[in-house]
């Protein structure tokens, strides 16, 4: 998997493509940016979903509308990468549901984890 700027620069490349391409790319490197971008996506989907119901529970609307509209856009390119990899729905769903736990109980026992999360996901626009 890309790190740092080259895997920011993957998932962004996905989003911009994902508007203007819909054909699905026909080699194992081709879909190296699709599956960079849909793993991602799947931990800013639950890190901001974690963060939105604090944000709620706390009372700040504001914090938490911000948090749902990154976690909706994160679920959003989830399902298109996948998509783009040949996964179904009902495939990306079960992932997303599979991933739930472990990255569940990193954001809840770290707060750098957290922290780092956010700041990554903010990062790739997610």
């Amino acid at each position: 998997m890309p790190k740092g700027n080259s895997r920011k620069a993957a998932i962004c490349s996905f989003v911009g493509a994902s508007v203007l391409a819909f054909a699905g790319p026909s080699t194992a490197e081709d879909l190296a940016p699709y599956r960079s971008a849909y793993s991602e996506a799947i931990r800013c989907f639950i890190a901001n979903g974690s963060a939105y119901d604090d944000a709620r529970k706390s009372g700040d609307g504001s914090r938490a509308a911000r948090l749902d509209t990154r976690a909706r856009e994160a679920h959003r390119v989830a399902f298109l990468a996948g998509q783009k990899i040949g996964f179904t729905e009902a495939e990306v769903r079960g992932a997303i549901q599979q991933a739930q736990p472990t990255e569940l109980g990193k954001l809840l026992r770290s707060a750098d984890y957290r922290r780092d999360a956010d700041n990554r996901c903010k990062g790739l626009g997610l």
